[in-house]
């Protein structure tokens, strides 16, 4: 069996789009002043899964050329 997590569950269900409403919608309370500390903790998670999540790269994909570093 299977243990999810908290990470595992909100990667599951959510996308770019919801994300950036979610978080637009937390950031208005912010700005009226009635965020409460389970808004702080939502927008830090939200925040931190669109920005592992803006680029799905290959990570050699921009490991340097041996023939760039021997030209300096």
């Amino acid at each position: 069996m299977r243990r999810e997590t908290k990470e595992a569950t909100m990667e599951d269900r959510l996308n770019e789009t919801e994300v950036d409403r979610e978080l637009e919608e937390i950031s208005s309370r912010f700005l009226t002043g009635q965020q409460s500390q389970d808004d702080w903790v939502k927008y830090q998670q939200l925040l931190a899964w669109r920005r592992s999540n803006l680029f799905k790269v290959p990570r050699n994909k921009f490991k340097r050329s041996p023939t760039r570093s021997m030209a300096s």
